[in-house]
């Protein structure tokens, strides 16, 4: 049964209730919760990056973590990691009115792919399942996102409160939606503020994928801001889950056992290659649209989590729009609609 997405509530004193939490200062200072889960050791400064090294040592610092009988093996990721995480810290958060009588704001995940897109799932942002959703694309809706990491903190924004619009790039069939189509772009409002973007897209077909994420030089991961957690902790820290690929469905999308909770959606799928120069490669394979069972499930159970999955052919449509010119404020500058 598919578990249904859920929003975390704020009370707004103004137009923009989150912007007000984020700049909070009880939210800025609150380093004192404990880190549970534990933090993947990050690489730091500007010295030489031994890539390798660092995976063996985040292979030992979570080794107990893996335990058979821990069902939540997700893990935190410090944003300001310059070794093989580096490419992850410009993951952010999507937020959107979805109440206006009861000032509610939902969360999401959205993975920055250029200088002015970001990629997330289509269902996250449309307020419900997307099975159930309108039969047309989400284009007017606004929204705004939050990225780039603080120096010597693990849950800061150093970018806040983006502007940014619903931008439907022909990812999805609106006449017979499926979770494996589950994706959307948006489109910031500006380029200013925003860091250059490092991840790139793959696809992971016809390709031999890699099976042992705690053991393999090669693997996959998936991150998203869980709303769970951040009601707990009130801390947007950027959660992972090295995890596996059970198999691809062209209904479901790609089936895995990644631990997904209830703002991850939209979180990227990160497939992870090592170089001949001993760094590694990060690259989007897929979004986090689902989770199958009761939301967070144990890796021994039957549970599993699904993405909707990059294929060559919506690659080359999302790299149409997000390669055009564009000025300072992400418009086109050809006189063609987007």
């Amino acid at each position: 049964m598919v578990s249904r997405w859920a929003s975390i509530a704020w009370r707004a004193t103004g137009a923009c209730g989150l912007l007000a939490a984020l700049a909070s200062s009880a939210w800025a200072e609150a380093q004192s919760i404990p880190s549970i889960p534990p933090v993947a050791p990050a690489e730091l400064g500007n010295g030489p990056k031994d890539e390798v090294a660092q995976l063996e040592r985040i292979r030992s610092a979570l080794k107990a973590h893996y335990r058979p009988d821990n069902d939540d093996t997700r893990f935190i990721i410090d944003r300001n990691d310059k070794g093989i995480f580096g490419a992850v810290g410009e993951v952010g958060v999507v937020f959107f009115s979805a109440d206006n009588q009861l000032r509610k704001t939902a969360i999401r995940t959205a993975a920055k792919i250029s200088d002015c897109f970001a990629l997330t799932a289509y269902h996250a942002l449309e307020g419900r399942e997307i099975v159930d959703g309108d039969k047309a694309p989400l284009t007017s809706r606004k929204v705004k996102f939050a990225s780039g990491p603080v120096r010597n903190k693990l849950d800061g924004f150093s970018t806040r409160g983006v502007e940014a619009v619903v931008h439907d790039a022909g990812l999805l069939n609106f006449g017979n939606r499926k979770w494996a189509d589950d994706m959307v772009l948006i489109r910031f409002s500006s380029k200013a503020r925003l860091q250059p973007a490092s991840l790139q897209l793959e696809h992971i077909f016809g390709r031999k994928l890699p099976t042992e994420p705690f053991r393999s030089s090669s693997f996959f991961m998936s991150v998203g801001y869980s709303t769970d957690y951040l009601s707990q902790t009130h801390r947007f820290d950027l959660l992972a889950d090295l995890c596996s690929i059970k198999d691809v469905d062209a209904e479901v999308g790609i089936i895995s056992d990644c631990v997904l909770t209830d703002g991850m959606s939209g979180g990227p799928l990160i497939l992870f290659e090592p170089t001949s120069l001993g760094h590694h490669t990060a690259r989007i394979v897929g979004v986090a649209a689902q989770s199958v069972g009761a939301g967070l499930f144990s890796k021994r159970s039957n549970g599993s989590s699904t993405f909707a999955f990059l294929s060559p052919i919506k690659i080359t449509k999302i790299r149409a729009i997000i390669d055009r010119p564009t000025d300072n404020h992400c418009m086109p500058t050809d006189g063609k609609p987007w």
